[in-house]
């Protein structure tokens, strides 16, 4: 893994292959996926090593 990756992935799932047919649940996921974002960003980020 590239430095600094973990610092920057908020969230990581994986899906089996008949999972990515299910439209509603990736909308789900993903809308999870910015709010998490949209709340580190709200709350300063994270300062990291530089």
């Amino acid at each position: 893994m590239p430095e600094g990756y973990e610092a920057a992935h908020i969230r990581g799932l994986t899906y089996d292959l008949p999972d990515l047919g299910d439209e509603r649940r990736l909308h789900r996921d993903l809308a999870a996926a910015v709010a998490a974002y949209r709340a580190l960003r709200a709350r300063g980020g994270l300062d990291l090593p530089g």
